[in-house]
């Protein structure tokens, strides 16, 4: 009917949908007439992901679905709501939860949305695996993979530039934070990066859901291949914190949380309503 030349209202009306459903149906479809392109293209900007308009693609060699079921297949295998999903491909929001549950059951559908997902998952090339090695990284980030600290020795700086006596600059010694160029680290485990009056802070992704989620999982895979890296890099922090414990009170560490976030996921006692602050946020003078 699109392609055909009809107005998107008047489709709604032959279909009897709100004329908001087909705008949204044209949107994630991405549809186009022959020679004419959406307003989004002609800015310069893709409102549908490749891996969106592959899927869109694929669920037209399903012959034996209707438009609604097709809608309903590419919605889901997105979101796993299938009462957004029913929604999203026109079914009223009284009977979307019920109809998204009917949908689900049927067998023609189940399977596409299996084939959906299947290629959806070979397109991004991700698998479990990745999400747990994602999540220890997370989990046990060194923050000398991201900063450099130490004293450093600089130029006296005065009115006038360096000062000089009897033909010598004058120096002294500061303290300074650095942070280390974005190419050289993992940049997918970085929230935040700012640069503001006080100085410059960088923000690294939660490490106690991290550890809460890593927990959580060897729990219920044992035999996952990732378990003793994870169990030996929680050794060598708990062999740390005894250390810390053993050393001189003027050679301790400051305590930054961690060992008590990685021990109350350890015992379960892991509060996840309680303030982050153990995030890795490290400020130092631009």
């Amino acid at each position: 009917m699109f392609l055909s030349g009809m107005k998107l209202v008047d489709i709604a009306a032959s279909l009897g949908v709100p004329a908001g459903t087909v705008r949204r149906w044209k949107s994630t479809g991405g549809w186009e007439r022959k020679g004419e392109r959406s307003a989004s293209v002609r800015a310069g900007k893709a409102n549908v992901r490749p891996i969106d308009k592959q899927l869109a693609s694929e669920i037209n060699k399903a012959a034996e679905l209707t438009d609604k079921e097709r809608l309903f297949c590419l919605r889901y295998v997105k979101t796993f709501n299938a009462t957004a999903s029913a929604i999203a491909a026109g079914y009223s929001r009284e009977s979307a939860g019920q109809a998204g549950w009917n949908l689900l059951q049927k067998e023609h559908i189940r399977s596409e949305v299996k084939r959906l997902k299947e290629i959806k998952a070979d397109a991004l090339l991700a698998d479990a695996s990745d999400v747990v090695e994602k999540y220890l990284q997370i989990a046990f980030a060194d923050l000398s993979d991201f900063v450099e600290w130490g004293r450093y020795t600089v130029d006296v700086i005065g009115p006038f530039g360096p000062i000089e006596v009897d033909g010598k600059r004058l120096t002294q010694d500061v303290n300074d934070v650095r942070f280390k160029d974005s190419a050289c680290v993992d940049a997918g485990i970085v929230t935040e990066v700012k640069l503001g009056k006080s100085g410059a802070s960088i923000r690294l992704a939660d490490r106690m859901k991290a550890l809460q989620w890593l927990s959580d999982y060897f729990e219920m895979n044992p035999s996952d291949q990732h378990r003793r890296e994870y169990d030996r890099r929680k050794m060598e922090l708990e062999l740390l914190r005894i250390q810390r414990e053993a050393a001189p009170p003027e050679q301790d560490a400051p305590d930054d949380g961690f060992m008590d976030a990685l021990n109350a996921t350890a015992g379960g006692g892991w509060d996840p309503d309680a303030p982050d602050d153990s995030s890795a946020d490290w400020d130092g003078e631009a």
